[in-house]
């Protein structure tokens, strides 16, 4: 059983969070306008998939944009043309090619993530160091719940939010 004063305090963490989000989708837009001539946001999120986990296939990218092979297929294309990833072809099936960042893809990645670092660190320098400590704390406690399985997120609104996290 829930008391008045838990209840403030869930929807007052709620409410922080949801400004937080804007926060976060400011820098988001903001860094993503530096790159915005150069690749799509569903390119990007392919950048930062391979950034991150390299070497994928496309069968692998497709599943966690939540598109089939074909629609993965296009901007990945357009990213070995523009030289930001590699395939490597798999010589028994073309289909498991595997596919990596080039130099110019990982520097492109390097970029956008440095421009947004430096933004929160603007931010979080104004802090008092014990706010900086617990806005640490509390950060990792609220992956450590995501990053565990200890939340369904896979039911929230009309699909699944974990292929954007991970």
């Amino acid at each position: 059983m829930t008391t008045d004063h838990e209840s403030r305090a869930t929807e007052s963490a709620i409410d922080g969070l949801m400004a937080l989000s804007r926060l976060m989708n400011a820098v988001v837009a903001h860094t993503l306008s530096d790159v915005a001539d150069v690749v799509s946001v569903p390119q990007l999120r392919i950048l930062v998939m391979l950034y991150d986990d390299s070497p994928l296939n496309l069968t692998t990218i497709a599943a966690r944009l939540g598109v089939d092979r074909s629609n993965a297929s296009r901007p990945t294309d357009k990213l070995v043309v523009a030289r930001l990833v590699r395939r490597n072809d798999d010589k028994d099936d073309r289909r498991n090619a595997a596919l990596t960042l080039t130099p110019k893809g990982r520097r492109l990645v390097d970029s956008l993530l440095e421009s947004r670092r430096e933004i929160f660190a603007q931010i979080v320098e104004k802090l008092a160091h014990g706010d900086r400590e617990q806005l640490a704390f509390s950060v990792s406690a609220l992956l450590n719940v995501v990053d565990h399985g200890h939340v369904d997120l896979e039911g929230v609104g009309s699909e699944s939010i974990l292929p954007w996290i991970r």
